[in-house]
């Protein structure tokens, strides 16, 4: 599959959910598991994949995948925001 899905169960990290179209944004990943999304990252990456402009991006990821996020429990995904 993917360089991070290597990583992941080669570290039998098995409990990790991954956002799927996202591999690119992926920063890191924490003690207990979760991967860190770069937010900058994931909206460039949705912009380029749906053609859409900036503000289109920004609400596809807040409504859809940060409402998402909440459901996914412990081992849910971290979008991070860099402070500039």
């Amino acid at each position: 599959m993917g360089k991070i899905y290597d990583y992941l169960e080669s570290h039998d990290f098995n409990e990790t959910v991954m956002l799927t179209g996202f591999d690119d944004a992926v920063i890191g990943i924490t003690y207990d598991e979760q991967l860190v999304y770069d937010y900058e990252k994931m909206i460039k990456i949705h912009r380029k994949n749906a053609s859409c402009d900036r503000q289109e991006a920004i609400e596809y990821i807040d409504f859809n995948v940060i409402n998402a996020i909440r459901g996914m429990g412990e081992y849910a995904p971290i979008l991070m925001f860099a402070i500039k």
